[in-house]
């Protein structure tokens, strides 16, 4: 493989996980929105229209899910399994979600919805890299120890520090479907 086409896997992976991080970003804010919008209604306010429960349990899922798939598909997966994995990916952000806000754990980029967003891309990542490329056990386990690495990093920093977690965020995000793309290139040059 020569190396402008390295370079070019490479750029798309990060490229793909770039545009999947500021998706979801741009989702947790519509879904903000609407969640104040709504009156508030988990915290006692009244129960949202049904606009709003198809903003909140239908747009939102299904954006999620295709910002999970774009770095899968930057990595060369079809478009059913792009969409798949961002199904599984998106699974993985909710419930992380809800087990915080059943624990009371509120707040923008901590500690938890930092851990949403690295488990979605390394969810991602791991799923693409072993169904398109076929990867051997050593590459799949730098994968996930980069991802443990990234979730490690998170919690070693204070609870209410914003920066910390959305770089970190945006480090996963770009560094894990660099590391799925960079492992199946130099298996590839094996």
């Amino acid at each position: 493989m020569n190396n402008s086409s390295l370079k070019r896997r490479l750029f798309i992976a990060a490229a793909g996980g770039l545009a999947g991080f500021f998706i979801l970003l741009s989702v947790m804010a519509i879904y903000f929105i609407v969640f104040i919008a709504s009156s508030s209604f988990p915290l006692g306010g009244s129960s949202p229209s049904f606009g709003d429960k198809i903003i909140l349990f239908g747009f939102i899922p299904l954006v999620i899910s295709i910002a999970a798939g774009l770095p899968a598909w930057a990595l060369g997966a079809k478009w059913w399994l792009g969409f798949f994995i961002g199904v599984v990916a998106m699974g993985t952000f909710m419930s992380i979600e809800f087990i915080a806000t059943q624990i009371n754990s509120y707040g923008l980029f901590n500690k938890y919805e930092t851990l949403a967003f690295i488990t979605a891309a390394l969810t991602t990542a791991l799923i693409a890299a072993i169904k398109v490329h076929r990867l051997q056990l050593k590459r799949m386990a730098a994968i996930f120890i980069l991802g443990g690495i990234l979730m490690g990093l998170r919690f070693v920093m204070p609870n209410d520090s914003i920066a910390a977690g959305c770089v970190i965020s945006l480090l996963a995000w770009i560094l894990l479907p660099l590391a799925a793309a960079y492992s199946n290139i130099s298996e590839q040059n094996r």
